[in-house]
């Protein structure tokens, strides 16, 4: 019953991802002209073009050769949700569209469209499929050329450190990542499958003590368990990379009461003429800080 409750769970979340991403779509994009970009983009283009069907069927038409061609290789966890996506985004694209679309502005519209459709992108991603078409694309890509960023950070330290171990939580990832290292001869790195208090825990079980720590959590920050469980297994120097200068400081805030100082921070512009930044914070332990 547990398998199955997590197997209707993960549908709905792919269901409902892909349902804000299609009332973006409808709602705000669609009447201003634009589009997403993607397959999405290129069957409102064909349905302007020749008017001889919906978008919602012409963007399954187009994706589902994609899955014939490349569902062998991408894996079955992720092809089957990517079916789902896709079946779901057609079908909502459509359903929406009889939607009554509310009055905006068009930058406002394309603002309110952009919100929507990343969440809901966001919310298909994070569930380990995707609504198909171009981002099937990139992941065969990715499969076809190694070099394609996967496991970079982990694959970059191997080259100056004696071992390596890196977690990330979709599986597939990992799998990339161990075949990256395997195809550039890179034999000191180990790779758990599971967020970061799950990976964290594994290492203190088995008296894993490090020298460095690189953290990369996602906007929302580090769990204080996350942040108590790496001071535990006492490292001399932690980097921790950020995308929010806010979490960042509560984070530093909490590593601080841990016994680590914030030696140093640099700023990245990745994002211009927007509010985000991201920022990479070396913190030392303090005795270290002192000694120095």
């Amino acid at each position: 019953m547990k398998k199955i409750a997590e197997s209707l769970r993960w549908i709905f979340m792919i269901a409902l991802g892909c349902a804000v991403f299609a009332l973006g779509f409808d709602l705000f994009l669609e009447p201003n002209g634009l589009s997403a970009g993607g397959i999405s983009g290129i069957a409102l283009i064909l349905i302007h073009l020749a008017p001889i069907t919906t978008v919602g069927i012409a963007t399954a038409l187009i994706n589902f050769p994609l899955f014939f061609f490349g569902g062998k290789k991408i894996g079955m966890r992720f092809f089957v949700g990517s079916i789902f996506g896709t079946i779901f985004f057609s079908v909502f694209i459509d359903l929406f569209s009889y939607l009554p679309v509310p009055e905006t502005e068009v930058l406002l519209g394309v603002l309110y469209g952009a919100v929507l459709c990343g969440l809901g992108a966001g919310v298909v991603f994070s569930s380990g499929a995707t609504t198909g078409g171009s981002d099937i694309v990139i992941r065969l890509l990715k499969m076809k050329y190694r070099n394609l960023p996967i496991g970079t950070i982990s694959l970059a330290l191997a080259q100056k450190a004696g071992k390596v171990i890196g977690a990330e939580i979709v599986p597939e990832a990992i799998e990339d990542a161990k075949e990256n290292a395997k195809r550039n001869n890179i034999e000191n790195c180990e790779f758990y499958c599971g967020d970061a208090k799950d990976a964290v825990k594994i290492l203190k079980e088995k008296n894993i003590e490090p020298d460095a720590v690189i953290l990369d959590p996602p906007r929302k920050g580090c769990d204080k368990e996350v942040l108590e469980y790496v001071a535990e297994m006492k490292p001399k120097r932690i980097v921790y990379v950020s995308c929010d200068p806010a979490t960042l400081a509560r984070d530093c805030g909490i590593f601080a009461d841990l016994g680590y100082t914030a030696v140093k921070a640099t700023p990245v512009d990745m994002f211009p003429r927007t509010g985000h930044i991201e920022c990479v914070c070396l913190l030392e332990r303090k005795s270290l800080t002192l000694s120095h």
